[in-house]
């Protein structure tokens, strides 16, 4: 996820933000403060919000807060995709109730993509029969045999591939195929 970030970030037209979460974020304040300041590190002009963030005085009242957030990014005139990655370490209701009101209000200036270990509490099902979210989970994103060799190359053989890869596909193996493909290779995972 970490690439596809990257590679937004090079995108005129995208504001590419990254929040990673820990278990303070579960409070509200501290959640939309960091989203705050995400957003302002990728360029959008918050405004008067980000002093509020870094200051750590963000309302407990986070509705009017979040709707401002989503005008400043329309006002910009891109759109911003903003990861909060281990989503599932804040474990509060007031926080999915901000991530509701950010897909809920977006209106496509803003895509929220979420991720974490365990599936989010907030209403996805709910969004899902709205098309206002899609659903990816570890087993979409795995990779085949045939898309496992084009990672690793073909001095790799088949056979060798398949004792490789894990029953589960939802690790940080993509990398780790990299370096057994380099390896058995003979050349350095790093280049």
């Amino acid at each position: 996820m970490t690439e596809w970030w990257r590679t937004l970030g090079t995108r005129p037209d995208i504001y590419a933000c990254w929040l990673t979460l820990d278990d303070i974020d579960s409070e509200v304040s501290r959640f939309v403060a960091g989203v705050i300041l995400s957003v302002a590190r990728a360029g959008v002009d918050v405004g008067p919000l980000e002093v509020a963030a870094r200051q750590q005085s963000i309302d407990p009242n986070v509705r009017p807060i979040a709707l401002a957030l989503l005008e400043a990014i329309r006002r910009s005139g891109r759109r911003a995709v903003l990861i909060l990655d281990d989503f599932h370490r804040t474990k509060s209701r007031a926080v999915d109730e901000v991530v509701e009101i950010l897909i809920e209000h977006s209106h496509g200036e803003l895509h929220l993509v979420v991720s974490g270990r365990t599936r989010p509490t907030f209403h996805v099902s709910a969004f899902l029969a709205r098309g206002l979210v899609m659903q990816l989970d570890a087993g979409d994103l795995a990779l085949s045999l045939e898309q496992a060799a084009q990672v690793v190359g073909p001095k790799v053989s088949p056979a060798d591939l398949a004792l490789c890869m894990p029953a589960r596909r939802d690790g940080p193996w993509r990398c780790s195929l990299r370096a057994f493909g380099s390896t058995a290779a003979g050349t350095s995972p790093m280049h």
